[in-house]
């Protein structure tokens, strides 16, 4: 859990400027948590338990194996931004509030905290770092249940409330004990 920490450090008070059915919300704070489904369902029922739930935009890190060298932690990772949702509101709608007014411009924050830091090497080409998938009504694979292997087949809700989302995969590498000491 030592990078789902370190990155957990990264993002607090991360804020994105977003719009939301034409009106702007600025300076719109991110959350962000780590895990693996059961614990996103935690997470989501435990702020839906408080007097006015705020849970979203929400960045979640997938936790992943990794391997350590020297202080530098390596791994495939990914994150999965995520945003509440309306079931009867067709893709238009969605691309213009769901993704261009909430989970891309959260997503270009979120991608220059992690090239900005020092502490951080995103591998691969400029061109291919980010690997992005835009997924309405968020699902994963009946046979899975697993936030790694998600898909787009949107057979069965990986959350108990409506989300659209989008992933982001990249091969990490950070000095995640010099970001949480």
């Amino acid at each position: 859990m030592i990078i789902a920490n370190a990155l957990k450090f990264l993002f607090d008070g991360a804020v994105a400027d977003c719009v939301f059915l034409g009106v702007p919300k600025p300076a719109t704070t991110i959350k962000y948590w780590y895990g693996d489904q059961k614990e996103l369902l935690n997470w989501i029922t435990n702020q839906n338990a408080r007097s006015t739930p705020n849970k979203y935009p929400l960045v979640w890190y997938v936790l992943n194996e990794y391997t350590e060298f020297d202080g530098w932690y390596e791994t495939d990772a990914r994150l999965v931004i995520m945003q509440d949702t309306r079931l009867q509101e067709m893709n238009d709608w969605r691309n213009n509030n769901s993704y261009e007014g909430i989970l891309e411009p959260v997503c270009e924050v979120v991608k220059n905290i992690l090239v900005e830091s020092q502490q951080i090497e995103i591998l691969g080409s400029f061109q291919d770092r980010f690997k992005l998938n835009a997924i309405p009504n968020y699902g994963i694979s009946p046979q899975t249940d697993d936030l790694k292997t998600t898909n787009n087949t949107n057979e069965k809700s990986i959350n108990i409330d409506l989300i659209d989302c989008l992933t982001i995969d990249f091969k990490l590498r950070i000095k995640a004990k010099c970001l949480i000491n």
